[in-house]
């Protein structure tokens, strides 16, 4: 829906062009601004560097466990790094699945990988947890700023989000559910909302 001078809220992932995050600054969110979720899309890979500082599959590495006597403890950096590489091919697939059904389907809503998230009062406290969740495979160290908001403003719910357990084909199917949401029996505070526009700054939060 198009909104005009609305007041929302945008936890700030501290070390991202913190530059722009103060009093009175615009920040233009269009399709030239990339999310976190569209850097994921276009940089994303299960390559990493070898000891000759060439980049080769994961798989390849521990193919090479299996082939050489190492220890333990080799083997539990392996598993930590696959863990790495196995959440964010989730994230990959999830996102490549969203973006998928949207255009298709839905090409007037915010696009995710150029999107900036907000949320409002309700959904404060549970976003806060959930983003600085010690738990979580990416926790952030956050800053909250009340924001104003002009543009395109989309609502849709975390509670939507395609299961990463999920089959790439299940994956498309939920996406629906997530661009055409039905709100019956949701949690109101796990709302998400994306936003394209112009979004000023007013002021940094506790």
């Amino acid at each position: 829906m198009d909104v005009v001078s609305k007041t929302m809220y945008h936890f700030h992932k501290n070390g991202i062009h913190d530059d722009e995050y103060f009093p009175q600054n615009e920040i233009i969110v269009d399709d030239n601004y990339e999310s976190h979720y569209g850097l994921v899309l276009k940089y994303f890979t299960t390559g990493v560097k070898n000891l000759d500082g060439n980049m080769v599959p994961y798989n390849n590495i521990i193919d090479d466990y299996f082939n050489e006597e190492k220890d333990l403890e080799y083997a539990e950096d392996l598993l930590k790094g696959a863990s790495t590489i196995i959440n964010g091919m989730n994230i990959f697939l999830r996102e490549k699945a969203l973006e998928e059904v949207r255009v298709l389907k839905y090409p007037n809503l915010p696009s995710r990988l150029h999107s900036m998230w907000l949320t409002d009062k309700k959904g404060l406290s549970f976003w806060r947890k959930a983003l600085t969740n010690p738990q979580s495979k990416n926790p952030h160290q956050l800053a909250l700023f009340k924001v104003n908001v002009t543009g395109n403003l989309f609502k849709t719910s975390d509670y939507l989000i395609p299961d990463d357990n999920r089959t790439y084909e299940a994956k498309l199917w939920q996406a629906h559910m997530y661009w055409k949401p039905d709100y019956s029996g949701l949690y109101a505070d796990r709302s998400e909302y994306l936003f394209q526009g112009k979004v000023k700054i007013l002021e940094k939060l506790k």
